[in-house]
């Protein structure tokens, strides 16, 4: 048996919302967010402003941290690039006449023999009043029934940058978050209040950025551009899949903003575990090795045919502004499955004459699971990485 507690936030502002769970709760992982709901400034609706493409509601979220006293339980950043992917990694792509509505997304996908398709964002965001399931984004929710642990916080830092919260058309001049609220099931079964989780192993999703400079042209050639970097954020620990986002700073998309993933020239990419090449060759040199690699390790997804590819030529096939989504919905992701003591990326490029947008400096948005894990011991909570 339980029952269902609505639980008012003890701060609130406009770059964070905080809730505590009493410590004599024991509660379900079936936490929700609630009542989420932007506005202008002065209280006033948003209109026909609308929310980036792919990411939803989910684009005024900055960073979601679940804390027991003080210790961290799970922790989200960088929220909206990454659920800007896992929104789509949720539907067959060859299903066809597909409506769906997730987080204040909703798309319309139709496929033909033509290969035409639409992709609209329906909701207005004045017309959303988002519920957000933290197991979407905080995994330590998702294989456990209960949460046994004592004083529970729920962070949530906001992003109120109107130009990565919503698309260019009709974007509104400032924006506020409202006060949201947290639904919480108290568990009311004895036999469930006694069942404990002594050592409980989950996959956190940690991340890391890496900074991509401008390309330079040399006598007006554009020479091979080679970034190397070591993401000792991942070192000594058991790493299982991993994302790479390419985030083109200088060039938002008009409907994405910069929850998207830029494909460019002449693109490969290669990763080193353990001083050991993941890749045989150039690694992953072409768009459609890209687009396998992503589908092996993270199943299907929802992705117009070409959004891979850095050049397709516009045609009468795409009913809709193909600048939405060509090249940029070229997301890079593999399985590593490996304990990492050494962890390093290469990235390289070529820049193009002319196209600012293949030229331009980059920020790598990196996103791997980690195994950890939690336990309970005589003086509180005590968390570690699994290996």
């Amino acid at each position: 048996m339980t029952t269902t507690h609505q639980v008012e936030a003890v701060y609130h502002d406009q770059r964070k919302t905080i809730f505590h769970i009493p410590s004599k709760h024991k509660v379900l992982t079936f936490l929700r967010l609630v009542d989420l709901k932007v506005t202008k400034s002065d209280d006033s609706v948003l209109g026909d402003a609308v929310f980036n493409l792919n990411a939803g509601l989910f684009s005024v979220i900055k960073t979601i941290t679940l804390f027991s006293d003080t210790v961290v339980l799970d922790q989200l950043k960088n929220v909206a690039n990454y659920m800007g992917f896992k929104n789509l990694n949720r539907t067959v792509v060859s299903s066809v006449d597909i409506a769906r509505f997730v987080n204040g997304l909703s798309i319309n996908s139709s496929v033909f023999d033509t290969n035409q398709f639409s992709f609209e964002s329906l909701e207005k965001a004045d017309d959303v009043q988002g519920r957000i399931l933290l197991s979407q984004v905080l995994p330590y929710l998702k294989n456990r029934m209960i949460v046994d642990k004592q004083n529970l916080r729920l962070v949530v830092e906001w992003n109120t940058d109107v130009t990565e919260c919503f698309i260019e058309a009709n974007r509104p001049a400032n924006m506020k978050i409202v006060k949201p609220f947290l639904l919480v099931d108290e568990v009311y079964d004895e036999t469930l209040k006694k069942h404990k989780h002594d050592d409980e192993v989950y996959r956190a999703i940690e991340y890391e950025r890496v900074s991509v400079p401008l390309t330079a042209a040399v006598a007006d050639v554009f020479p091979q551009q080679q970034t190397v970097t070591k993401l000792r954020g991942f070192h000594n620990k058991l790493v299982r899949r991993m994302l790479v986002m390419t985030d083109n700073t200088n060039s938002p998309n008009s409907d994405l903003g910069r929850n998207r993933s830029h494909m460019m020239n002449a693109e490969k990419i290669q990763i080193y575990v353990n001083n050991v090449k993941k890749y045989q060759y150039n690694g992953v040199d072409s768009p459609n090795r890209k687009l396998a690699m992503l589908t092996d390790a993270f199943g299907k997804l929802s992705l117009l045919q070409g959004c891979q590819l850095a050049h397709l030529n516009e045609n009468s096939q795409w009913n809709t502004n193909p600048n939405a989504v060509l090249y940029n919905l070229a997301y890079f992701g593999t399985d590593v499955d490996d304990v990492v003591n050494d962890f390093q990326l290469n990235y390289i490029r070529t820049g193009k004459a002319g196209v600012d947008a293949l030229n331009s400096a980059l920020q790598l948005h990196v996103y791997c699971e980690v195994e950890k894990f939690v336990k309970n011991t005589q003086k509180g909570v005590m968390t570690g990485y699994a290996l």
